[in-house]
């Protein structure tokens, strides 16, 4: 995932006219105050969508990824997405693999979800915005 996938992404829900905001990047010193505070490296990934939104939202269908700053910790996972205030998302933090990606997990079922960001961002996320299917549930 780079910079590139997210301009593409953020052009396609605007076609779609989905009501999506996207907030300002990321300043370093937010980065360096999250990883200090929690003891944590960001992913690549991760690291490369906070420096370009540091978190999103749609009003309709209701979801929001976390900014930087309302990323939380809950049972070993880094909780970062909601969907209609109560569906919530976490990456696993023990499951670091060779390509540095941690495991997605919905963390109200505890099951895994999806292997990386990219793939939650541009596959989980547009069946839900777009599809209106909840993809937790498959």
């Amino acid at each position: 995932m780079n910079k590139n996938n997210l301009l593409e992404i953020k052009k396609f829900y605007t076609k779609k006219n989905l009501n999506v905001y996207w907030a300002s990047a990321c300043e370093e010193n937010q980065f360096e105050a999250f990883q200090t505070e929690h003891k944590l490296q960001l992913t690549q990934q991760l690291k490369c969508f906070y420096e370009f939104s540091n978190g999103f939202s749609v009003s309709n269908p209701e979801m929001k990824i976390y900014s930087i700053e309302e990323l939380k910790l809950n049972s070993g996972l880094l909780e970062f997405c909601e969907i209609n205030s109560n569906q919530k998302f976490g990456f696993d933090l023990s499951s670091t693999r060779v390509d540095d990606q941690w495991d997605i997990y919905h963390i109200n079922s505890n099951t895994v979800i999806t292997y990386t960001f990219a793939s939650f961002l541009f596959n989980k996320v547009n069946k839900w915005l777009i599809k209106n299917k909840e993809f937790w549930s498959e």
